[in-house]
Parts: structure tokens; C-alpha cells; sequence
């Protein structure tokens, strides 16, 4: 008796425990995690705000609004100023309520974007515009596979090759018995050798296309989109892990779930002091770079934050140096309070040194190594005072600068994360103007190349593998014939025929490249073929165009009508100074990048506007 209450108690524990597992898988993961504010700044986090923002997309879109999907890797996010394409199209269609949006994160390759249509799709556009580059493809990945020699073996660079080199395509000539078997033999051998070459590439495209789709993100965010395109490619473990986060949403975001948590606790328990990208106030002067680094002179608007808690900042040991070696101590801060009768001349209003009566209130301090608190309270007791009309600024002055390698020029210190601001900012599209911005745009090509050999070219400084890997790609693709069985291409046309079938316009463009990087491949076969691929893709009108072979050989269907596609090539767009890197724009060259597109967004939307119409007359008739 005793031993089957036991077994009851047991029976009925286990029931308790799966109740509660599903309470909190459904509870906790598919619910309350999403109600926590999104407050990753721009271009953090990019698999949890991806989530977010395709969840926010799908729930939320306004009344008769006209919705312009952005979609794409960093190339995407770094390109396209999604508020300023907006005011462009919304003055060119003012009886539609343009709206543009993005849906993008670091490293989404064609496959992910094949994965992810369902997940597009969900969010209703009514275009769709995709920015790509080369390095979407991840074309260094079969050089650090060292598969290049499977993919391109000697014995398949000329495709006739066999019948060349087979005994019966030679001239007739006499042979002797002996001599024509040992040709019987060797054309048997050179047969083997082709067919094992072939084999050898198929091996190599197996694995190019395994590691592209072996990413925790496509468990993550599309489990069901993962499996269906990729189930041929996916081992068992790849297989059980996407039915696992098909079914239990604790298994599908356990590495997202942190993110949110920490944000939140961060922005209100912490000082902010660990962080990828500035998500302050904005700040005038020499302005901040995206890592929250400021120059000689910088001002911040005297927020009742700053007033109540003081402003923190880092003193690196560089900053300490420099200083000793140049006044004997630490480095020094002037301080200075001033009323700004024009809220918008906080950010232009350090173009040269302030004379001393120009301030209400000023301080000198020196500073010491490391993070410390700058007591604004005690400097300046009086509270600050805002309106419409002006707003108290305090403007900040080093008397050191240190010079910083990765950066390529000089800095100072270093802010916190959301400095200066009352409340954590929420996620928003909008990117902001950063020092590097201004500092690329004035050099000259020779500053220029200068500063790129030093911030991207040194690869032996840690961390750099990556950037060389992608320059030793793009050389020696140069030198290769364009080859569209790569993973990346099926994909591309997959996406193509997906957004067509689904009648979502496309506007496929090749990014704009820096014309140094551009110099490694750009006037090769390769990239020249790459283009063309691009431009039949977009030009396929059905799914029986030759382009869509590619992808299914065996393609006889097909009559569906696509919607309709354009095809911008931009890569020669930008002179190098509207560059971070390769083909990250800065924000000039994305303001630049994002007017021209807008004609040929327009030119889409007028386009599949008449085919809806021409469609709405057929239906009727």
C-alpha cells in the first residue's frame, strides 16, 4: 500500500513538474519576455532586436499604411537612412502613408533571408528592398576550409576536358594493339579522375552550404524556415534542435532570453560602463564615436540627469600618458556652463576656443586613471533650467588627447553608455551622426588611405583575421570564372521567386564597395558575371526564365506571372571617404546612398501600381 502511494506521488509530482515547465515555456518565453522594452541601442544585440522588431512588424502597422521593407545584413542597417527615404517617398506620394521599415541583422546571408521568408512575409510589405554585397556570401569561408583546390580541381576548370582528352578525339593515326589499349586505359583513368574531381566539389559544396546554415540564429529565429529550406543539408543534431524550438520556446530563445534581462537591469542598476555602442544624448563639439569615445571638445545639454547624478567618464592609461609626459600630471578638464538660446546650436557650437567671459559658470579639474564621477552637482548647484526657447549646455575641454590605433586618431575620454539621459532610450531606426562621420569626410585620399591601412589593413593586430580573410577572398575570386551552384545563389533566386509568387515588388541592389577594396576584384570576370546574375534575377518575369534554373534544374513549371523586380548596381556610387571599412557606409554616404535609391523605390511602386491596376481591369473583364 505504502509503495503505490509512492508510485502516485510520484506520477502526480512529474504531471506538477510538466504543468509547470509548459506554464513557464508558454508564460515566460512566448509572452512576458516580449513585453520588456527593446532598449539595445543601434546596430546591439542584432538577433534579439531582429525578434523583436519582426514580432513588433507582424502585430503593429497603421491604418492604410503603405509599408517598405528593408531587409538585408549590416549592409542594410549601415546603408539605408530608413527616415530620411520615407520624407522622400511620402513628398513624392503624398496620398499614401509611406512608411519604411527594416528588418535586418549582422551577418544574414542569402540563406538566412531564404530561411527567414516566412517570417517577411508575416510583416505584410508591400516592397521590399535588399541591399547585398559580396561578402553576404561569405566567400572567404572555402579558403579557411582550404576546399578552393575541391571546388576548382584542375580536371574540371575546362568542361570539355574529357572529350578532349579521350583517345577516340584524337587524330586518326595507326596505333599498335599495345598502343591503343594503354589509350583505352588512360582515357578510363582520366574518366575516373573527373568523376572523383566532381565528387571532391560536390564534398566541398556540402560543406560551404553546412556551415552557412549552421548558425544559432536560424534555430532562434526561424526553426520552422531552417528546417523546410535546408533539411537535405542539416545533420540529426541540426534536425532535432529545430523540432525542439519548433515545440518549446524556453529551448528556441534560451540564448536571446538574457539580453532583455540584462538591458533592463543595466540601464537601471548599473553605470553603464560595458557597452558596444553609445546610446547617450547627443553630443555637440567634436561629437562621439560609435563606441562613446569623445575628442579634445565636447558639450552635452545639462540634463536633469547629469544635474542629479553627475557625469561619468573613463580615463584611459593612454590619456594618463600622454598628459604625464606633456604637463607632469594628469590631464586637465575645463568645464564650462552656459545658457544656449538655440537648442539646436548645441551641437555646431564649438568650432573654435570660447573666450572666458563667454561662460555664466566655469571649473578646472584634473582628471585620474580610470572611471570617476565628475560631481556636477557640487561644481554647479544651481538647477538647470529648459524651454523651447533655450536650454542650459555644459561645454567640456581637454587639455590632452591620446592617439588611438584602431580609431586612427586622436580621443579623450570615454562616455557611459546612455550619459546624460533621464530614461534608457528604446529602439528606434534613427541613426545618429558620430565623429568618424565627420573625420573621413575631410581627409584627403592620401589621409584617407593613411588612416585605412592603419585601422583596417594591420592584420596582425588581434582580432583582424576576419577582415584579412575577406581581402585574401575577394583576390582570389578575381581570378575565378563566376560559379552559381555556390549556396548563395540558389538562395537568391529562392528569395526572388518567394517575394514574386507572394507579389511583393523587389529592389535588388548591389551595395556600393570603397574603391579600394573594389580595386582587388572589381573589374574581374567574376564580379562582372556576379552583376549580370543579379540583373537577370531581378529581370525574371516567371519562374521559367533560364536565371531560375540554377536553383531547380529541373524546372518545368512556372506560368505564374512574378512581381515585378529592379536591379541597381551601385558599387562605384561613393568615393572612399563615405566608408567605415570595405562596404560599411558612413552616415554621409549612407545620406547620399539612400537619395539614390529613392527614385527607383518611386519608380517600383508606380510600377506595381499599374500592374495592380492592369490586373483589376483583366479580373473584371
Amino acid at each position: 500500500m505504502r509503495r503505490q502511494s509512492r508510485q502516485k506521488y510520484a506520477v502526480h509530482l512529474l504531471l506538477w513538474m510538466v504543468v509547470f515547465f509548459f506554464a513557464i515555456d508558454i508564460l515566460v518565453f512566448r509572452n512576458l519576455l516580449w513585453q520588456i522594452p527593446d532598449e539595445s541601442a543601434w546596430d546591439d544585440d542584432p538577433f534579439y532586436h531582429f525578434e523583436t522588431h519582426a514580432r513588433h512588424l507582424k502585430n503593429n502597422r497603421d491604418a492604410n499604411e503603405y509599408r517598405v521593407l528593408v531587409v538585408g545584413s549590416s549592409i542594410a542597417l549601415y546603408s539605408v537612412l530608413t527616415d530620411r527615404l520615407e520624407s522622400t517617398l511620402r513628398r513624392q506620394f503624398p496620398d499614401r502613408n509611406v512608411r519604411v521599415r527594416r528588418l535586418s541583422h549582422l551577418g544574414l546571408t542569402p540563406l538566412h533571408l531564404r530561411a527567414y521568408m516566412r517570417r517577411v512575409l508575416d510583416t505584410q510589405p508591400d516592397l521590399v528592398i535588399w541591399p547585398t554585397n559580396p561578402v553576404d556570401q561569405r566567400l572567404e569561408r572555402p579558403l579557411m576550409q582550404e576546399s578552393m583546390g575541391q571546388l576548382y580541381a584542375p580536371e574540371l576548370h575546362v568542361p570539355a576536358l574529357r572529350d578532349y582528352l579521350a583517345a577516340d578525339s584524337m587524330p586518326e593515326i595507326r596505333m599498335s594493339a599495345e598502343l591503343r589499349a594503354r589509350s583505352d586505359l588512360e582515357a578510363a583513368d582520366r574518366e575516373a579522375h573527373f568523376q572523383n574531381a566532381l565528387e571532391q566539389r560536390q564534398a566541398a559544396l556540402d560543406r560551404y552550404a553546412q556551415f552557412l546554415i549552421s548558425g544559432d540564429e536560424y534555430r532562434m529565429l526561424a526553426p520552422y524556415g531552417w528546417m523546410r529550406a535546408y533539411h537535405t543539408h542539416m545533420d540529426l543534431n541540426q534536425l532535432s534542435s529545430a523540432l525542439l524550438a519548433m515545440a518549446f520556446a524556453s529551448y528556441r530563445y534560451r540564448l536571446i532570453a538574457p539580453v532583455p534581462v540584462r538591458l533592463y537591469l543595466d540601464n537601471r542598476f548599473s553605470r553603464g560602463r560595458s557597452y558596444q555602442n553609445y546610446a547617450g544624448v547627443s553630443v555637440g563639439g567634436d561629437n562621439v564615436t560609435r563606441r562613446g569615445w569623445t575628442g579634445e571638445r565636447f558639450s552635452l545639454p545639462f540634463s536633469e540627469r547629469l544635474h542629479r547624478a553627475g557625469l561619468f567618464v573613463q580615463v584611459p592609461a593612454e590619456l594618463m600618458q600622454a598628459a604625464q609626459s606633456k604637463w607632469g600630471r594628469g590631464p586637465g578638464l575645463l568645464i564650462c556652463r552656459r545658457r544656449v538660446q538655440n537648442p539646436a546650436a548645441i551641437e555646431s557650437r564649438l568650432t573654435e576656443r570660447w573666450p572666458s567671459d563667454d561662460c555664466q559658470e566655469s571649473t578646472r579639474m584634473v582628471l585620474h586613471n580610470g572611471w570617476q564621477l565628475i560631481d556636477l552637482p557640487t561644481l554647479f548647484p544651481e538647477s538647470a533650467t529648459h524651454s523651447t526657447e533655450s536650454l542650459d549646455a555644459l561645454y567640456f575641454e581637454l587639455d590632452t588627447t591620446f592617439f588611438s590605433e584602431p580609431e586612427a586618431t586622436r580621443l579623450g575620454v570615454r562616455l557611459t553608455r546612455n550619459a546624460g539621459r533621464d530614461a534608457p532610450a528604446t529602439y528606434d531606426e534613427h541613426r545618429f551622426l558620430r565623429m568618424e562621420d565627420n573625420l573621413y569626410r575631410a581627409y584627403s585620399e592620401e589621409q584617407y588611405r593613411a588612416s585605412f591601412d592603419s585601422r583596417i589593413l594591420r592584420f596582425e593586430r588581434e582580432g583582424m583575421q576576419y577582415l584579412q580573410a575577406i581581402r585574401m577572398a575577394k583576390e582570389q575570386w578575381a581570378h575565378r570564372a563566376f560559379d552559381p551552384q555556390l549556396p548563395a545563389y540558389p538562395a537568391i533566386l529562392h528569395v526572388r521567386a518567394d517575394l514574386g509568387r507572394a507579389d511583393v515588388p523587389l529592389l535588388l541592389i548591389n551595395s556600393p564597395e570603397n574603391p579600394i577594396s573594389l580595386e582587388w576584384y572589381g573589374d574581374s570576370e567574376w564580379y562582372k558575371d556576379y552583376v549580370l546574375f543579379l540583373y537577370n534575377t531581378a529581370s525574371a518575369s516567371n519562374l521559367r526564365a533560364p536565371v531560375f534554373r540554377i536553383a531547380n534544374p529541373e524546372n518545368t513549371a512556372g506560368e505564374q506571372e512574378l512581381a515585378p523586380a529592379r536591379f541597381v548596381d551601385t558599387r562605384e556610387l561613393l568615393r572612399m571617404q563615405f566608408f567605415y571599412d570595405y562596404h560599411h557606409l558612413s552616415y554621409y554616404g549612407a545620406e547620399i546612398f539612400t537619395d539614390q535609391i529613392g527614385p527607383h523605390v518611386a519608380r517600383l511602386i508606380r510600377q506595381s501600381s499599374d500592374n495592380q491596376s492592369g490586373k483589376s481591369v483583366d479580373s473584371a473583364l
